[in-house]
């Protein structure tokens, strides 16, 4: 059985999903789609992968003008 592992705050290889978007934190290969859902795997060097290092589920945030609240950190 695969376990999740639960991030405390966001950081390499963590997949975080706000109530918009769903971010993997990893290499930046852009957007995915899964199962139909929208996955933009992200670099933390990127200028959202800046603003989403250390952020805690709860957080919210404002990227490209789009305010963001962190739901989970998987």
């Amino acid at each position: 059985m695969i376990q999740k592992k639960k991030y405390k705050s966001v950081n390499y290889g963590s997949l975080v999903i706000t109530n918009t978007n769903k971010y993997l934190i990893s290499i930046g290969l852009g957007q995915y789609i899964i199962d139909d859902h929208s996955v933009f795997a992200i670099s933390l060097s990127s200028p959202i992968g800046r603003i989403l290092l250390d952020k805690k589920k709860g957080d919210s945030f404002i990227f490209n003008n789009n305010a963001e609240k962190i739901i989970d950190i998987i």
